[in-house]
């Protein structure tokens, strides 16, 4: 029996996942070491990620561009900069971290790798915004990674061993492996997606947890590096001093983020948080985030999962 003193509430939240399907540059403009332009990485744990403001500002140009109605737009991303002490946008955009990073393989191609912190991480934002999620991950042996489902990544004949790049590990499938590499492929290719039944099936036999230590080496050098010039428009050759190097996320990388909904802080238009993450995401849509957007780059599905 419900309460009829018991009011809705004003707020809601959104765990969204970030699917890139070209590589994505979200660089901090400048570099320090070899690399030119790196990508944003946190600063504890160095692991590469999307800022917040970035994920904002790129939803809120195409909200605009794609003719969102005025007031669903003002309400929910706030006024132009010029007007912003009129009153706060409905949502706040939480940065969107690393999930999984697809990584060179000798069996089956690439793999979906990931850890134990990043899948808890992962259960710890899950948790906060009331999804039901897979129990967490126990730090694996040494030398040791788990998979969701053994042949594919097997780099011999008894596919008890892989090699990710310049790593060898051994494998053992785990029913918590199968458990998240299910309740993941769900949720990045939920049922309304095309052919989502195949790409669940290419994740799940890609999917490995990694040992720490393993996966941080993966995740320091398994991003793309190249080399970028420009040209000498005159002369058709590579202008001097005009050749850099420029990191990116590989193609298939997963991340994930909260976004929270408050209610309408506009005056005269009235809103709960619910129905404003309704109207920014209400099924999975494809944008271009970060930088070098007119090469291709950073081709990305940005996908909503609802409340269970």
């Amino acid at each position: 029996m419900t309460n009829p003193t018991k009011q809705p509430s004003r707020e809601a939240s959104r765990l969204i996942f970030l699917h890139a399907l070209s590589s994505l540059h979200c660089g901090i403009g400048q570099g320090t070491g070899v690399i030119d332009l790196p990508i944003t990485r946190e600063a504890g744990t160095n692991l590469p990620f999307l800022p917040g403001s970035s994920l904002k500002g790129n939803l809120r140009a195409a909200a605009k561009s794609d003719g969102m109605d005025a007031e669903d737009w003002l309400t929910i991303f706030g006024p132009e900069t010029k007007d912003a002490a009129e009153h706060a946008g409905a949502l706040s955009f939480g940065d969107v971290r690393l999930v999984a990073l697809p990584v060179r393989s000798l069996g089956g191609t690439f793999a979906w790798a990931t850890n134990p912190y990043l899948l808890n991480r992962l259960s710890r934002d899950a948790e906060a915004v009331g999804l039901h999620h897979p129990p967490v991950v126990p730090p694996l042996p040494a030398g040791m990674s788990y998979v969701a489902e053994p042949g594919t990544l097997g780099a011999d004949s008894n596919h008890a061993h892989a090699v990710l790049e310049e790593i060898e590990t051994k494998l053992r499938s785990e029913d918590i492996a199968k458990k998240w590499g299910e309740w993941l492929a769900k949720a990045v290719w939920p049922n309304d997606v095309p052919e989502a039944t195949i790409w669940r099936g290419h994740f799940l036999s890609r999917f490995v947890i990694l040992g720490e230590d393993d996966f941080q080496f993966l995740c320091e050098h398994g991003t793309e590096v190249v080399a970028r010039v420009a040209i000498d428009q005159e002369k058709g050759t590579v202008a001097k001093g005009a050749l850099w190097y420029e990191e990116r996320l590989p193609a298939e990388s997963l991340l994930a983020g909260i976004v929270l909904g408050r209610s309408s802080r506009r005056e005269g238009r009235k809103a709960t948080g619910e129905e404003m993450l309704r109207k920014a995401f209400s099924k999975p849509i494809t944008r271009q985030f970060g930088g070098k957007v007119n090469v291709g780059r950073g081709l990305c599905r940005l996908v909503p999962v609802n409340p269970e």
